[in-house]
Formats: structure tokens, sequence, C-alpha cells
């Protein structure tokens, strides 16, 4: 079987909808030009997505590759650790968790 190349995206948002802004528009600037040739790294808003393990997630119809680093909360709008602090760390000790 061929060997699959994938473009590796690594960004603090969940791909969807959070959070709004810069993170989030450059993100979906990249999911629409390449597609399913990108595997993403980020955030979960969802209870029912798993974290700490890669899985096949439906972002607007295409199937990506995912890994969710941690499960956020949508409601907390101001944190103590900027939030590409916290997916910096959250990448760098394997530390997969709920924020």
């Amino acid at each position: 079987m061929a060997e699959v190349k994938r473009i590796l995206i690594i960004d603090f948002t969940n791909y969807e909808d959070y959070p709004v802004g810069g993170y989030l528009s450059f993100a979906r600037n990249l999911m629409f030009s390449f597609g399913p040739s990108l595997a993403l790294v980020g955030i979960t808003t969802s209870n029912e997505d798993p974290v700490g393990r890669w899985y096949r997630k439906t972002i607007d119809g295409t199937f990506y590759d995912f890994f969710a680093i941690a499960r956020y909360n949508k409601a907390k709008t101001k944190h103590v650790i900027p939030d590409r602090l916290a997916s910096y760390c959250l990448v760098a000790s394997g530390s997969w968790q709920q924020i």
C-alpha cells in the first residue's frame, strides 16, 4: 500500500468554531486549500471527542485525521495562561487533559 503524506497543522483551535479570530481563520483557510491531506492537532470543545489519541473527525463534510491535545471549555473568556503558551506546553509535555 502506498504511503500517504499529510501536512500536520498544530494550533490551539477546534477547527470548527473556537476560538473566533486569527487562530480559526488561518486554520480554516488551510483546510479549504488542502482538504483531507491535512492532519490536525488542536483542542476539542465536545464531550464526545477523545483526547490524547488520533481519530477521524468530520468537519464541514470532510474527514480529517485529528488529535485533540485538550478538552476546552468554550464558556471561558479569559485564561491566566495564554492559549498559545498552553498549547505549546500540552504538546511538549504530552499531558493530554481537560482545561
